[in-house]
């Protein structure tokens, strides 16, 4: 009760200050790489332009409302919520020059309705689609209800909006005879409006500590203009993407393509996705706890795959369970098995009730028995784990978010 009025307030109040100020709106939803993209994006527009995010993981009917006013959650304080709402009345009251010009608002789709909900009173003139997997599958029951749900960001765009979409993703590019916008497609595989190629992992990870771990750089093209991007301490394509929908919209408002690519600079990644630090005995490890879903889970795998290490080093891959799946959820786990032996890793430990699955998947696809083990809970890998550390070795940490992997990279990390 109390979460449905204080959601109608923030409803409220949102609109009433969408409507005073009228900032421009990016909306940002997926299934994987939301948080990423907006935070690229923001890097990207910042230093050109009046600019705010979404604060943390505020991607909620109650998240989305906050940022829009520029306040924090109050949580179960009375005193702190009657104070945003204080403030929210002093926005509509009293011209506040400092308002953003631009609101990057990232939107989850936890439920049926969210991205409807969200869209309908922000009304985004810039969209953004990152990725359609399974991800929150048993709460949409079947792929096309949450493909329905995804597309409502772009579906209500006119003709003078721009739908930005990914052109790796089959089911992201073919939505866009769903919409009026204008479309800029991104991609690495397919061709596309925007393309990253030559990406390179230049990793400088060695049997010793080292301040600098590289970064990854790629070649930009945007019709017949060309860039070299360079993302320091930052791996993974997932940032690639990112860093492409960034420039698309940078590209929008008219920033010149080498502006684009300076900002980026700036980017880093957010603490457990992806997110590169030094591990104990001179290893290295990619944290990516904050959440998992099939496709995040190939792509931080990949990574793991594709950073140059010793050969005297060993790759480990640390995974749970992925949650939210459906009936789906045992084919999932095993498919992400399977797919593992031909990445060439050495060590898999597989923690949690489905992730028995991953096991299995590997073992089938032929990974020796004797490189795969599996724990059902998290005290036992940090046990077995941490006198086999080598320096050089490169550690992915990975699961939904309640399975706690955090805890793994905290015993692990230097």
């Amino acid at each position: 009760m109390m979460r449905t009025l204080l959601k109608y307030i923030l409803l409220y109040l949102s609109d009433r200050v969408l409507k005073k100020y009228k900032p421009e709106i990016i909306g940002i939803t997926g299934s994987v790489g939301k948080s990423s993209t907006k935070e690229a994006i923001y890097c990207a527009l910042s230093p050109n332009l009046s600019v705010r995010k979404n604060y943390g993981n505020y991607n909620t009917e109650i998240g989305v409302p906050l940022t829009i006013l520029g306040a924090q959650s109050g949580n179960r304080s009375i005193l702190v919520w009657l104070k945003t709402f204080a403030n929210a009345l002093r926005l509509l009251c009293v011209y506040d020059s400092h308002y953003p010009s631009i609101l990057i608002l990232e939107m989850a789709a936890d439920k049926p309705g969210d991205i409807n909900y969200l869209v309908n009173f922000t009304k985004p003139h810039i969209s953004v689609i990152t990725a359609i997997g399974i991800s929150h599958l048993e709460k949409f029951e079947t792929l096309p209800k949450l493909i329905a749900e995804k597309n409502a960001i772009i579906s209500n765009l006119s003709s003078h909006d721009y739908a930005i979409l990914n052109a790796d993703d089959s089911i992201v590019i073919n939505l866009k005879s769903t919409t009026k916008a204008n479309i800029i497609s991104y991609g690495i595989n397919n061709p596309a409006d925007i393309t990253a190629t030559n990406i390179i992992f230049d990793s400088k990870i060695h049997n010793s500590n080292h301040a600098e771990i590289g970064g990854t750089t790629a070649t930009i093209s945007y019709q017949n203009n060309t860039a070299q991007l360079y993302l320091p301490n930052v791996f993974g394509v997932t940032h690639i993407y990112a860093s492409l929908v960034a420039i698309s919209i940078g590209i929008i408002k008219k920033i010149p393509l080498n502006e684009i690519i300076e900002n980026l600079k700036s980017y880093t990644a957010i603490p457990g996705r992806l997110n590169f630090k030094p591990g104990i005995n001179s290893s290295y490890i990619i944290d990516d706890t904050y959440n998992a879903a099939p496709a995040s889970m190939r792509t931080a795998l990949d990574t793991l795959a594709k950073i140059k290490i010793s050969n005297s080093s060993k790759r480990i891959a640390i995974l749970g369970d992925m949650f939210e799946l459906g009936k789906e959820s045992e084919n999932e786990h095993f498919n992400i098995g399977q797919y593992i032996p031909e990445l060439k890793i050495d060590i898999l430990i597989c923690v949690g009730k489905l992730s028995k699955q991953i096991i299995a998947g590997a073992i089938s696809g032929g990974m020796p028995e004797s490189n795969a083990h599996y724990f059902k809970n998290i005290t036992p890998v940090i046990d077995f784990i941490i006198n086999k550390i080598q320096p050089g070795d490169l550690i992915l940490i990975k699961a939904s978010r309640s399975m706690h992997l955090e805890k793994i990279v905290k015993k692990l990390s230097k």
